[in-house]
């Protein structure tokens, strides 16, 4: 689910005309065990593992944070802890082609992983909620560069053919951890304390790595590729970096001086942004710039809903927390179900298609939960965002094994990046319309479900919008459609 990666090469993987591509495609559905066949299991027993940690982790720091803020006080930064992993992964995005350009894909990643590590010990050892904040930046940026990183591992080691199915195991490998991960965070907060839910999970990076680390190295039979470094100069990167960090810091600020450091850094980050993507990300353009657009608007329009569910089930509906946290439970189920959807889908349909599909049912769902968040429906409200998850489930994995297509020799890295950048943008972007229109129609003296329908509303034409990008997603990468073996040759790519 989240966009965590896995990498190296064993698959030999060549261009056939699109005919014969299509029969074998619908009469070969890759086995399940073939992930674990060929040389991959150790590759995917580790990117599962990696998967499951970084689940975890996002998990327990959401459930425990009221427990920190109780113990450290700091109440205004519970805005700041939340959103701290995620600007520092937009961040270091695009920095990471130039790590791995300067110390290749293995120096590259185990210095992502140190900061990962670096930054978990100051959020279990911090004496004051700046120090949590400050440390949550450091965990982000050591996991936000390792997206990249072992989404090019996975573009490198896997088939196209086994992409799909790839893609639905790590699914599972998140959807688990997000049934029981917030259960374990409340139980050991309240038993050992917060600081021990955070600490006790942190070995797990342990066996992960030792199962990646073969993975990690450059492919043999050859020089190691020249991995670009990305579009950007380094100037734009750190206005980028700079701009963002203010934006951060504007959540805690008060309201007016909130305002004066959002404005001119939101556009400054704007701005950097179109140096940053691929020319044509922002009006879709046929390719890998209509794919990282594709993979933006989806993302946004599920997490605009998902994530203001639960404060309109507990605060209008007057359900209590717990049954309030059942739409997100049911959300995580639904869409490991498409997820496994569009593995089976993919034997025979194109994935821009499966990820089209997938937003015409997100659409669906999204229409639902507007009309029992109007009626004041709940069930209506639980089944709609079933569904509206089972809609992303099918679109977020047939969008990413686009994404890997699109990646070509000695520059996944880059290409991996920049689509991973759209996503986490997304995911914030969405939220943000919502949180909007909500504080809008506060101020004007609107009722919560008010504000919530004009929110959803948006949502609606962001959907709508992902459902027009998604004409321009490309029908292959223009680089050879399917894998025809799942063999060891070192070295050799798809055509």
């Amino acid at each position: 689910m989240s966009p965590v990666g896995r990498d190296e090469r064993p698959a030999g993987i060549v261009s056939i005309p699109s005919g014969v591509a299509r029969g074998r495609r619908a009469s070969a559905i890759p086995a399940w065990r073939e992930l674990f066949a060929g040389g991959l299991a150790r590759t995917t027993v580790g990117l599962l593992l990696m998967e499951g940690l970084v689940a975890v982790q996002v998990l327990v720091t959401i459930a425990v944070l009221p427990a920190v803020v109780s113990d450290l006080g700091g109440v205004r930064l519970f805005g700041a802890a939340l959103s701290a992993s995620q600007v520092a992964t937009v961040i270091v995005l695009p920095f990471t082609p130039r790590l791995a350009a300067r110390w290749g894909l293995r120096g590259a990643f185990y210095t992502s992983l140190t900061a990962f590590v670096v930054g978990s010990l100051i959020v279990i050892l911090a004496p004051t909620a700046w120090v949590i904040v400050s440390g949550l930046v450091v965990q982000g940026g050591g996991s936000g560069a390792q997206y990249a990183l072992l989404l090019a591992v996975f573009t490198r080691r896997y088939p196209l053919r086994l992409r799909p199915r790839m893609y639905a195991a790590l699914a599972v490998a998140w959807a688990f951890p997000g049934l029981l991960g917030p259960a374990y965070g409340g139980f050991v907060a309240s038993t050992l304390g917060w600081r021990w839910a955070f600490a006790l999970i942190l070995p797990l990076v342990i066996p992960a790595v030792w199962m990646l680390h073969p993975s990690l190295t450059e492919p043999e039979g050859g020089d190691a590729p020249a991995h670009e470094a990305g579009p950007a100069t380094t100037s734009v990167l750190v206005v980028f970096a700079v701009s963002m960090l203010a934006l951060l810091a504007a959540l805690t600020a008060s309201g007016r001086w909130g305002a004066l450091l959002f404005l001119p850094f939101a556009v400054a980050a704007l701005v950097a942004l179109t140096r940053i993507l691929p020319k044509g990300s922002f009006t879709a353009r046929r390719g890998l710039p209509a794919v990282i657009a594709s993979g933006f608007l989806a993302d946004a329009a599920f997490y605009s809903v998902d994530g203001f569910l639960p404060a309109y089930l507990t605060r209008v509906a007057g359900l209590t927390l717990t049954m309030a946290a059942l739409v997100v439970t049911c959300g995580t189920l639904t869409w490991t179900i498409g997820t496994w959807a569009q593995a089976r889908l993919a034997s025979s349909w194109p994935m821009a298609r499966i990820a089209t599909l997938g937003e015409a049912v997100m659409f669906l769902g999204v229409v639902g939960v507007i009309a029992g968040v109007a009626g004041s429906a709940t069930i209506v409200v639980y089944v709609a965002w079933g569904v509206g998850a089972l809609g992303m489930g099918m679109t977020y994995p047939a969008i990413g094994v686009l994404a890997t297509e699109m990646a070509s020799g000695g520059d996944e890295v880059t290409t991996l990046a920049q689509y991973q950048l759209g996503d986490v943008l997304g995911a914030a972007f969405g939220p943000a319309v919502v949180g909007i229109a909500v504080t809008t129609a506060a101020s004007r003296g609107l009722h919560l479900q008010d504000g919530l329908l004009i929110g959803f509303g948006a949502t609606c034409v962001i959907v709508v919008a992902a459902l027009f990008a998604s004409v321009r997603l490309p029908a292959t990468s223009g680089r050879g459609s399917l894998s025809t073996g799942c063999g060891s040759g070192p070295g050799r790519r798809r055509a």
